[in-house]
C-alpha cells in the first residue's frame, strides 16, 4: 500500500508531502491545481524518461520519493527487497542538473530498471494514456497463472529451481577449484617429491647445529678435557689421588675424635665424586670425533636445509606441514573424475525434477490460456468490438539454464483490434 509521496523541486513544486490511508483516496482540484504533476512524479518511479527541464528553476536536483507498506507474498513471485513482511519500502528517483538520473531502493543505489520493476509490482497507474502493467510483457505470465491458480505449482517449481541452481553452482565451483589445482599440479608434485627426497625430520636443523658445533670444537674440547683428566688422575699431583691418600692417612685416627670422623667422611664422599668425574671425562674423551669428512657432510646438509627454508619462506616444521596439505590437494585431483561424476549425477537428478515441475506449469498455462482467450473475446464483444480477437501466445521453453522464477515459458498477449487487420503484440498495439 502506498503510504506517502514526497516531491522536492520538481517543476513548480518546491517541497510537498502527501500522506495516504487505507481505502479510497481521492485527489480533486481545478485545472492547474497540480493533479497531473503528482501523477507525473509517480511516473518517474515507473521509469519514465527524466530531463533537467523538470527540475525547479534555480535548483540542482529534483527528488520523488514514495513509501510503501508491503504485504506478505507467500508465493515469493515478486521477490521484493523488504527486511520483513509489513516493513516499509522506500523508492526514490533523483534527476540532477548534470543530466543524469539516479534510483534508490531503501537508500541503496540501484539501476533505474530495477526501480521500475519493483514500482510496477507495487503500483498500477491507470490514466488516459497509460496502462503500464498490461504493456509490460513480463507481467503477462502472471495473468495466466492467476487464471490457472498456479500458486502451488509455482512454489514447487521455484523450490526445484533453487535446488537445481544450488547443485549447478556446486559443480561450477568444483570445476573452478579443479582447474586451479590442475594449473599448479606439477608444482605441487615437484614440491612433495623434493620434500620426500630431503627426508626432513622435525627439529633436524637444531640437531645439526649442535653436532656441527661439537665437531668444529672437537680439538679444543679434547685438549681441555685431557687437561682436566690429568688434573684429576695424575699419579703425582692428581686431585683424586690426593684425596685417596688423605682418606687412607685418616683411616688410622678417625676413631680418636668425632670431628676427625666427619672429616674422613667428607673426604670419602669427595673421593667418590672425583672418581666419577674422572670416569665421565675419560668416557667423553673416548667418544670425541676428529672427522673432517663428517663435519663437511653435516655442513652441506645444514646448507641444503637452510636453502629449502629460504626457497619456501617457511621453517622446516612448516614445510613438513605444508607437504601434507600439498599431498592432499594432489589427491583431490586424483579423485576429481569420481567427485565430478557424483556432482553431475546429482545435477541431472535435479534437472529432471525441474523439467517435470516446469512441464506441469506449462501444461496448466496452456489450458488457462485457452480459458482466458475465451473470456477475453466474450468481453470484447460486450465492448462492441466484434471484429477484435484476443489470443494468448505461449511458447514452451526448453532451456532450463535460462529458467527464471516464473518458469521457462514465454507468455505474451496478441490482439487484433479490427476485422481484416493483422494481429500484433498487445504491448505494441495498445494505445499509448
Amino acid at each position: 500500500m502506498l503510504k506517502n509521496i514526497r516531491i522536492h523541486n520538481l517543476a513548480v513544486v518546491e517541497d510537498v508531502e502527501l500522506s495516504l490511508d487505507k481505502g479510497l483516496n481521492v485527489l480533486t482540484g481545478s485545472t492547474g491545481a497540480g493533479k497531473s504533476l503528482i501523477l507525473g512524479a509517480v511516473n518517474l518511479l515507473q521509469g519514465k524518461k527524466a530531463s533537467t527541464g523538470s527540475i525547479r528553476s534555480g535548483k540542482d536536483r529534483a527528488v520523488v520519493e514514495c513509501e510503501f507498506e508491503v504485504e506478505p507474498d507467500p508465493s515469493g513471485r515478486y521477490d521484493l527487497p523488504v527486511a520483513a513482511p509489513g516493513s516499509p519500502l522506500t523508492l526514490r528517483r533523483e534527476i540532477r542538473g548534470n543530466g543524469r538520473s539516479y534510483a534508490f531502493i531503501n537508500g541503496e543505489s540501484v539501476p533505474v530498471k530495477q526501480l521500475q520493476r519493483v514500482c510496477s509490482i507495487l503500483m498500477e497507474p491507470h490514466g488516459q494514456n497509460e496502462q503500464f502493467r498490461l504493456k509490460t510483457p513480463e507481467n503477462h505470465v502472471g495473468y495466466v497463472d492467476s487464471m490457472a491458480r498456479n500458486g502451488d505449482l509455482l512454489e514447487a517449481y521455484r523450490e526445484s529451481l533453487r535446488a537445481y541452481k544450488r547443485d549447478r553452482n556446486d559443480l561450477d565451483d568444483f570445476n573452478e577449484r579443479a582447474a586451479l589445482i590442475k594449473e599448479k599440479q606439477e608444482l605441487l608434485r615437484h614440491r612433495v617429491e623434493e620434500i620426500d627426497r630431503a627426508a626432513i625430520t622435525a627439529g633436524e636443523l637444531d640437531e645439526l647445529e649442535a653436532k656441527i658445533l661439537l665437531l668444529e670444537n672437537s680439538e679444543k674440547i679434547f685438549e681441555t678435557l685431557n687437561a682436566v683428566y690429568t688434573a684429576l688422575e695424575s699419579d703425582e699431583s692428581g686431585a683424586a689421588q690426593g684425596v685417596s691418600l688423605s682418606v687412607r692417612e685418616l683411616s688410622g685416627i678417625k676413631n680418636l675424635d668425632e670431628r676427625l670422623g666427619e672429616i674422613s667422611t667428607l673426604l670419602k664422599s669427595a673421593e667418590i665424586t672425583l672418581n666419577d668425574c674422572a670416569e665421565s671425562v675419560r668416557s667423553y674423551l673416548d667418544r670425541i670425533e676428529f672427522d673432517p669428512e663428517r663435519l663437511l657432510s653435516l655442513r652441506e646438509r645444514r646448507a641444503y636445509l637452510m636453502e629449502l627454508e629460504r626457497r619456501y619462506a617457511k621453517s622446516l616444521d612448516e614445510i613438513i606441514s605444508a607437504r601434507a596439505q600439498w599431498a592432499a590437494e594432489l589427491e583431490t585431483v586424483a579423485f576429481e573424475s569420481e567427485e565430478r561424476h557424483e556432482l553431475e549425477k546429482q545435477l541431472e537428478r535435479e534437472k529432471k525434477k525441474l523439467a517435470r515441475a516446469a512441464g506441469k506449469l506449462s501444461a496448466s498455462r496452456q489450458t488457462a490460456a485457452k480459458e482466458l482467450d475465451r473470456k477475453m473475446n466474450r468481453e470484447l464483444k460486450d465492448l462492441m468490438m466484434a471484429g477484435a480477437r484476443f489470443r494468448t501466445h505461449v511458447v514452451i521453453g526448453e532451456n532450463l539454464d535460462d529458467a527464471g522464477p516464473d518458469g521457462t515459458d514465454d507468455v505474451r498477449f496478441i490482439i487484433r483490434t479490427n476485422r481484416g487487420e493483422k494481429e500484433g503484440w498487445v504491448d505494441e498495439i495498445a494505445s499509448t
